[in-house]
Formats: structure tokens, C-alpha cells, sequence
């Protein structure tokens, strides 16, 4: 009987201590995953759910096969926030990613309109840059099925 309850004065403590440690790692992931907006309202997720999602993003972004020669202002981007049909990705971290046919992309921040003149047919817009939407925005012609699978994914969760 005395091993029994010393054994259970022992675990308690340790059971505390992993139970805040536990709490602590999510915290730490939380504030390294990017904010995802998705029609005007931040994503909820677990943070393996939005990881998947972002990853998924991420490889449409560097499969482009298009861009637009276009100057992007606050004018444009505004215009595609205006009716809240977006999918915003917010890095905490300025990000890197080699697209397999243009170059070597850096931005903090990721626009994809879902509807409007830069989301047509099978294909998705990305509008990135870091502080701003600055760089040109790429096309992945062929995207469209890709996001909308990803995208059902994370609702379905």
C-alpha cells in the first residue's frame, strides 16, 4: 500500500510538469506558423492542419508557369480584399522558395484571390512580397483543382 501511494506522489508532479511542457511546445508552434486568413477570417487549425495546407500552397507557388507584368499597388490588392474572397498567408518569417521555372522567390506574405479577374478557369494568382505585395505576381495555370482539394481539407477538419 505504501509503494502504491508513493508511486502516485511521485507521478502527479511528473504528470504536471509534461502537462506544461506539452503547453509550452504548442505556444512555441503557434507563434512560428503563419497566419492564415481564408474569406476575410483567420484560420482556427490545429497547427499540423495548417501546415499542411501552407505546404501545399507552397508547392503551387513554386510549380508557376506564368506571371503577370503588372505593378502592384494598394489599389489592386485593396480591390481583391474588398469582397473577403482571399486566402492571405501571413509568415512570421521572411521565406525563400526556388520556383522550378522563374527565380528565386522572398516574401513575408502570400495573396491568392478565389474569384475576380486574377482567378479564372483551372488557374490561381499569388501575390507576394515581404512588408507589401511588391513582387510580380505569379501564375500556376493549372492550380485551381490543387487548392480547392487542399482548401476542403482543412474545412472537412
Amino acid at each position: 500500500m505504501a509503494i502504491k501511494l508513493f508511486i502516485q506522489v511521485l507521478t502527479i508532479p511528473y504528470l504536471l510538469v509534461m502537462s506544461c511542457n506539452s503547453v509550452q511546445q504548442e505556444k512555441a508552434e503557434r507563434k512560428n506558423m503563419p497566419k492564415v486568413v481564408y474569406k476575410g477570417e483567420i484560420i482556427q487549425a490545429e497547427p499540423k492542419i495548417v501546415e499542411g495546407l501552407v505546404l501545399e500552397i507552397e508547392l503551387l507557388l513554386k510549380n508557376c508557369d506564368d506571371f503577370y507584368e503588372l505593378i502592384v499597388s494598394d489599389k489592386v490588392i485593396n480591390e481583391i480584399k474588398s469582397d473577403k474572397q482571399f486566402l492571405e498567408i501571413s509568415y512570421p518569417d521572411k521565406q525563400i522558395i526556388e520556383t522550378t521555372r522563374f527565380k528565386t522567390l522572398e516574401f513575408d506574405r502570400l495573396l491568392i484571390p478565389l474569384s475576380g479577374k486574377f482567378q479564372s478557369g483551372g488557374q490561381i494568382t499569388f501575390f507576394s512580397g515581404s512588408s507589401d505585395y511588391s513582387n510580380s505576381p505569379l501564375i500556376n495555370s493549372q492550380g485551381k483543382d490543387m487548392l480547392d482539394a487542399a482548401l476542403k481539407k482543412l474545412l472537412i477538419k
